[in-house]
């Protein structure tokens, strides 16, 4: 009976021990804190972004071609610059993720090109993220050409000479060629 009632209190012990142990570990295991964009021009957001929510994210828009935009990324890939925009692309915003979230930087808040230092929300350290992906969104405004064809046409008549004869009441009418005569 010793040997029974020293093994049951020692399960009893395993369990108050883990009990409390999961506890002060449920207890710190705090939600993650929302996510901190770390630059005043854009706003963090939790999860992910793709392009394809260029029409939630900026409404009217879709996703740029990154071939209309001039950008660079530095060598840490944790910053984008923007230095130039093709002249037929309006930009309405610029999605940056990197880590478990990602900044939305709106133009309004970014201001004149050239748009610098962009990136990811800031990671545990501090520092921001290294980027994972990034995309523009926004609309190409297409240029409508309009060309005006005149044509003229130009129209020559030929006639040949009448020559009239009269004698006496008999008036007569021939009509020559051009041609020399023989």
């Amino acid at each position: 009976m010793y040997r029974h009632v020293r093994s049951t209190t020692v399960f009893l012990a395993t369990v108050v021990v883990g009990t409390a142990l999961f506890g002060t570990l449920a207890a710190t295991a705090d939600p993650p804190a929302d996510p901190v964009a770390g630059d005043d021009r854009a706003t963090a957001y939790p999860d992910n972004a793709v392009e394809a929510d260029c029409p939630t994210l900026f409404p009217g828009s879709t996703s740029v071609a990154l071939t209309d935009l001039t950008y660079s990324v530095d060598p840490t890939e944790t910053y984008l610059d923007i230095t130039a925009v093709d002249a037929d692309v309006e930009v309405a915003g610029v999605v940056v993720k990197g880590g478990p979230a990602y900044n939305v930087y709106e133009v309004a808040d970014l201001g004149d090109l050239a748009w610098l230092d962009l990136h990811s929300p800031l990671v545990s350290s501090g520092e921001p993220a290294q980027i994972s992906h990034w995309f523009a969104c926004g609309v190409t405004t297409s240029t409508t050409t309009t060309t005006t064809t005149t044509t003229t046409s130009t129209s020559t008549t030929t006639s040949s000479p009448t020559i009239t004869t009269t004698s006496g009441e008999q008036t007569t009418s021939s009509t020559r060629g051009l041609g020399r005569e023989h």
